[in-house]
């Protein structure tokens, strides 16, 4: 039977790694996961509180109100918001739109693992693109890489684990001259570092942006992560998606941090603040740190 099970497997859903639980100890910080380190404020669990009174309903499909919500955050229209159970789920799902069996997806290394084993998942090849000393896109290595079977490049920026921010000039440069494929760029970070490329949809219609709620907002927990592209982009992202992505409590949630995203504006400074205190206490000790 199990021979059978094997046999019957896609075979490149069979290099996947294996997943196992991996327990976490009382008191350890899991750094590598970038989790914003406070608690949720009495606002949000209150709003959680109230969505579980009719929990026995299903949400609201594509998002409901926080989709408008997360669109005058942003500074764009509803319909160019697509919300998903966390920014993974999204990877997930441009790749299944937009790549098919053997076409290549561009990664700059080292860089977010979610892009290769997403790719892996649709049956996509991965191609690795380097990056420069100091961990900016190696625009030139990327360029030479592109081929005829190339459909789409990740750029996660801030970068994650190197947590250096790609320089605007290469990103405009990378789209300028793949226009024959899609660029996202990750920006789930973009509450700590400030730079976006989101007005740049209306001039790029091959961009797709990617947020969470994740990181500055507080809601590992509750997978809610968002992209931003033009209107036809989101539309065969939301017919290949699931009706109901998100739960009724994460869309509360969501709509709770939003709408209160000026009291966490304290809790991210601190973090500036410890990030500084952190670079030079890192650089006393003799090791170089990177911005």
């Amino acid at each position: 039977m199990t021979d059978l099970i094997h046999h019957l497997v896609n075979a490149h859903i069979k290099n996947l790694p294996v997943k196992t639980p991996v327990p976490k100890p009382q008191g350890v910080i899991r750094l590598d996961k970038g989790e914003f380190p406070y608690g949720p404020l009495p606002e949000i669990k209150e709003a959680i509180a109230v969505a579980t009174q009719d929990i026995n309903r299903y949400p609201a499909m594509v998002g409901g109100e926080l989709r408008e919500d997360l669109a005058d955050y942003v500074g764009v229209n509803p319909d160019q918001i697509i919300i998903g159970n966390g920014s993974d789920d999204l990877i997930e799902l441009i790749l299944k739109v937009f790549v098919q069996p053997g076409q290549e997806v561009l990664l700059p290394r080292p860089t977010f693992f979610v892009y290769d084993l997403a790719t892996q998942l649709v049956g996509g090849k991965v191609v690795d693109v380097g990056r420069t000393a100091d961990f900016d896109l190696d625009l030139e290595d990327l360029m030479s890489k592109i081929s005829d079977r190339s459909k789409l490049i990740f750029i996660a920026n801030p970068n994650n684990p190197t947590a250096n921010l790609v320089s605007l000039d290469r990103l405009k440069s990378c789209l300028d001259q793949f226009p024959q494929g899609l660029v996202v760029v990750d920006e789930c970070y973009f509450e700590f570092s400030g730079v976006t490329v989101v007005p740049w949809l209306q001039d790029y219609p091959n961009l797709i942006v990617l947020r969470s709620l994740s990181k500055s907002f507080g809601l590992a927990g509750l997978r809610v992560g968002y992209a931003i592209a033009n209107p036809i982009t989101i539309d065969y992202l939301y017919r290949a998606g699931q009706i109901f992505v998100v739960n009724k409590l994460a869309l509360a949630a969501g709509q709770a941090v939003i709408r209160h995203r000026p009291l966490l504006q304290p809790q991210i400074e601190t973090i500036f603040a410890q990030r500084t205190l952190l670079s030079q206490a890192l650089t006393d000790m003799g090791c170089k740190v990177y911005d």
